[in-house]
């Protein structure tokens, strides 16, 4: 099919989108036609010189076409391009030849890839628009799609700002979504994939970039090592939603999900996301379906772009890559490298040898002067102010040449800064304590760790009420009457902790197929106070239980009194190994541990088998498909949690229990991120609040 006879309806477009809302007094007919009149000037040239942009050879606009309830325009064009593997040679040209007939440049093209040795690829710039059902034409829908980002981030300045490059050329016709929107309906979900910069100074121990992948992300953030970096892009999947899966550029507002099969696909695709924008209440608290929910509430958050106005003293300067510094395997014979390949080569030539330092900063501002160089030759020395834009810190930058322009380590610098490439790849840090990353201005501050692991239980043992501040069974000791001595003979017979234990903890471990062990290794050098082992299942719990200092009801929320469990239960991690545990138990005395399978204790006669069994299981264990570390300490109730969570939520800071409640969750927290680095899960036991009296 020849290219001049594409229509809208031929097109698959990936849904990879910037949505936006209609400008008042814009309708969905009118800004389609604009943009059709404008479409080829807008993806095909410069907007500084006004020349075609280097490498496009065709540009064909599509005429606007009604698909369902959206109106349709764009243009198809073509880059005409040579390989990056491909040796640059000087244009040969004659010099008595003045260029009156403007041919110079198809000399260039022709002499820098000898016979024909070029890529040529076909990129689509599309834009679509949509009056909102049920509604007048001055409420509408507005969607930009492209193949190449620069192209992309042109059309949406265009209808966003009326901007072409620096120079006013229209009325804006679209108006970007409240972040807070597009965070409550694209975040909802499980995270299965997030992008995280970091805004720390570069350091060894922690990389300046982080990309994850997993079931759900936000379970898996730890709350006091990702402070210093900021999420800027996240996958989800949510059932309750349409479309389930959504991806999400925070800084960009770009939003993509499953490529459609056809026109009408992606219509219906788009209906559906901007039905749930639209529906966001924005007056109601919706920033626990975006950044506030776990895991990502821990992470550094974008301050407004005005507060680089108040930083000063830039000190340091990193620039950072922006695609992995790995180059691309080989193509399949005839196929093309696309622009993603050819600019992850030039990374990687750059930043095995290039460096770009902050040379000083400029008084009184938040600017700034670059050394730029390669191989220890200096390449150029930028002065760079940061300047306001719609989409964040863009930066103004006048450039004094150390090298001819063409010399071609300058050029591969100058290829990876052209657009915003040098304010996306360029962190700053300052003394005031701003920190400009990404074009996003952020503080580096401590962020106040929550704590959610807990299970409140009703603290029983045969109906009757546990002893909150005995830890196990006691009986007096023979040598003094009036003292009592530990009895673990007594398991099951008192309603210390340890007989609680024994009674109510297998019920919150998942239905099993075969026996649940219980081995009871308290004493000196102990692994556990419990430990619960289901061979058939693969499940391993490692409990540590203490009693609470005080039996008062109104007892405050204590740190002290978790400092030693939490020590014990951290320390004894390496015993999730099973091989390990194993070699430890056998090393116990005859009759140690004592053992009960089922909630039956194991005789003496049969001891030593069950320890056999027991071992010889664990041994065979080289994974776990539940692995939990418990804490039982009774200090902290359910009451005084909330309590202390009301005066945290009232604004009263400075009120003693929220401080110990900080401090708790703090400590608690560090032990969660610690024992899930050994693939365990932490649920930390306190008392159920009572429930509420029957009303008369």
């Amino acid at each position: 099919m020849a290219v001049s006879i594409l229509q809208v309806l031929n097109l698959n477009p990936s849904v990879a989108i910037f949505p936006l809302q209609l400008a008042q007094g814009s309708t969905p007919q009118g800004v389609v036609d604009s943009l059709f009149a404008r479409i080829e000037t807008l993806v095909s040239r410069d907007p500084v010189s006004g020349d075609f942009r280097k490498g496009v050879v065709d540009v064909q606009s599509l005429t606007p076409q009604k698909v369902d309830q959206w109106t349709y325009t764009g243009a198809i064009y073509q880059l005409n391009v040579a390989p990056s593997w491909l040796e640059r040679a000087a244009p040969n040209i004659d010099p008595d030849d003045n260029d009156e007939d403007g041919d110079s440049d198809e000399i260039d093209r022709a002499d820098d890839r000898k016979a024909g040795f070029r890529q040529r690829v076909w990129h689509l710039a599309l834009v679509g628009a949509a009056a909102i059902p049920g509604q007048n034409q001055a409420a509408g829908r507005l969607i930009i799609h492209a193949t190449q980002d620069t192209v992309a981030g042109r059309l949406r300045e265009y209808v966003t700002a009326g901007r072409f490059g620096s120079v006013l050329s229209g009325d804006p016709c679209g108006i970007p979504f409240d972040d807070r929107a597009l965070q409550a309906v694209c975040l909802e979900g499980e995270a299965r994939q997030a992008a995280l910069w970091g805004l720390h100074r570069a350091v060894k121990t922690k990389p300046d970039r982080k990309s994850l992948m997993g079931l759900d992300l936000k379970e898996a953030m730890d709350p006091f090592s990702d402070q210093t970096y900021r999420l800027t892009s996240a996958v989800s999947i949510s059932k309750g939603r349409k479309p389930e899966f959504l991806g999400l550029s925070l800084k960009h507002q770009r939003v993509w999900s499953h490529k459609g099969k056809k026109m009408g696909e992606f219509s219906t695709t788009m209906d559906a996301l901007f039905t749930q924008l639209e529906g966001v209440n924005l007056a109601a608290n919706v920033q626990s379906a975006g950044l506030s929910q776990k895991g990502y509430r821990d992470l550094a958050k974008a301050s407004d772009p005005g507060e680089i106005f108040a930083a000063r003293d830039a000190f340091e300067a990193a620039f950072r890559p922006l695609s992995d510094l790995d180059p691309l395997p080989d193509a399949a014979a005839g196929a093309v490298a696309d622009d993603a390949a050819l600019k992850a080569e030039k990374e990687l030539a750059w930043f095995a040898d290039g460096q770009v330092k902050l040379v000083a900063a400029l008084p009184a501002s938040a600017g700034f002067t670059l050394g730029v160089s390669r191989r220890g030759k200096a390449l150029a020395t930028l002065t760079v102010t940061p300047v306001i834009k719609a989409d964040g810190v863009a930066l103004s930058v006048s450039s004094e040449f150390h090298v001819a322009p063409t010399h071609p380590d300058l050029e591969l610098f100058e290829s990876l800064i052209e657009g915003d490439g040098l304010g996306r790849r360029l962190a700053v840090w300052y003394d005031t304590g701003h920190v400009l990353v990404d074009r996003q201005v952020s503080m580096l501050e401590y962020r106040d760790v929550r704590f959610d692991a807990w299970e409140w239980r009703k603290l029983t043992v045969q109906g009757r009420d546990v002893v909150v501040t005995q830890e196990k069974p006691t009986k007096a000791s023979q040598t003094d009457p009036n003292k009592q001595v530990a009895d673990l003979e007594a398991i099951g017979q008192q309603c210390s902790l340890f007989d609680y234990c024994l009674e109510d903890l297998p019920r919150l471990i998942p239905p099993r197929k075969g026996p649940l062990w219980a081995l009871c290794d308290d004493g000196s050098g102990e692994i556990a106070d419990f430990i619960f082992f289901a061979p058939d299942d693969l499940r391993l719990w490692l409990v540590h239980a203490k009693g609470a200092d005080s039996l008062a009801a109104g007892r405050r929320i204590s740190v002290a009194a978790y400092e030693q469990v939490v020590s014990q239960a951290r320390k004894n991690l390496r015993y999730f190994d099973g091989p390990l545990l194993a070699g430890e138990l056998e090393d116990r005395d005859a009759g140690k541990p004592l053992l009960w399978r089922d909630g039956v204790r194991v005789g003496v006669n049969d001891h030593a088998q069950a320890m056999a069994d027991i071992c010889q299981a664990l041994r065979r264990a080289r994974f776990f498909e539940d692995r939990r570390l418990v804490v039982l300490q009774p200090h902290v109730s359910e009451e005084s949690w909330r309590a202390a969570r009301t005066h945290l939520a009232a604004g009263n800071d400075r009120h003693q229990t929220v401080k110990s409640y900080r401090l708790l969750s703090a400590l608690l927290a560090d032990l969660q991120i610690t024992a899930q680095k050994v693939d365990a899960g932490l649920l930390v036991i306190g008392p159920a609040a009572a429930p509420p009296a029957a009303a008369v």
